[in-house]
């Protein structure tokens, strides 16, 4: 994968129903230095990525054939892609669902395209940029009476696993290796990506909203990560510890 200004252009491919919309995203992209794919429906979308996988996909939520949200999962799922979600939708619903299907930014109709630009150069930048724990990824977290993995994105308690969406697991990373510490909104989205800040905020939240439902699912507990009012949020897992082999056992960074 490839960052702006280099030799390779990152491949982009659009997926909407629109031909017009797809012809202007691929004029504008193209002169932003992107190689542009398109396809009308999830079903020309999955041959497309096939044949010549992408770095990045843009989604939209309404497609003939296939929800836009369910084609998001399959593009993760499979192709191990990022996604950005396009929708006319405006509802909190609507950005958590696609949040939830594993999208790793929601743009909503109308919108400008040096706005679309900038977010797709955020979201590769973010996969291509070392982040402050990126060091411990292999090990495993001790949270509460289960175990984090950052590297398979995954908390286990006995027999039961439950998956975190790439974007979840970096946060609960950062939050547990900074383990009763306060991290403000800002320091999250610094360590973690760039988002306009119009909606950022609100993204965090919703992450972090659905970290507590997962977590509280599996382990039927949800206090572990603690919103500071005015401030932000602190993990306390009582307590987290991190280990890269059963007798390799330290401190988490404090």
């Amino acid at each position: 994968m490839q960052a702006q200004g280099s030799a390779i252009a990152s491949k982009v491919l659009c997926v909407d129903d629109d031909s017009y919309l797809t012809d202007l995203l691929r004029y504008a992209l193209t002169r932003e230095g992107f190689a542009v794919q398109a396809a009308s429906n999830g079903a020309e979308a999955i041959r497309a990525a096939q044949i010549d996988p992408p770095d990045i996909a843009v989604v939209d939520v309404n497609l003939p054939d296939i929800n836009g949200f369910e084609l998001c999962a399959q593009l993760r799922s499979t192709f191990r892609i990022p996604v950005l979600m396009l929708s006319a939708r405006q509802a909190e619903e609507d950005v958590i669902t696609g949040l939830v299907s594993g999208a790793d930014d929601y743009v909503a109709k109308p919108f400008s395209m040096r706005v679309l630009v900038y977010r797709l150069h955020a979201v590769l930048r973010r996969l291509q940029t070392p982040q402050l724990a990126t060091v411990a990824t292999k090990r495993t977290y001790r949270i509460g009476a289960g175990s984090f993995s950052p590297e398979y994105n995954q908390i286990t308690l006995g027999a039961r696993t439950i998956k975190l969406t790439p974007t979840e697991s970096k946060i609960l990373h950062l939050l547990v290796t900074h383990e009763w510490q306060v991290l403000s909104v800002d320091q999250i989205m610094d360590q973690l990506w760039s988002y306009d800040s119009d909606t950022s905020g609100s993204v965090i939240k919703t992450h972090v909203s659905n970290l507590r439902t997962k977590i509280s699912d599996l382990m039927g507990n949800d206090q572990m990560i603690f919103t500071v009012p005015g401030i932000g949020y602190t993990f306390r897992g009582g307590p987290a510890v991190l280990r890269a082999e059963p007798t390799d056992v330290v401190e988490a960074i404090g």
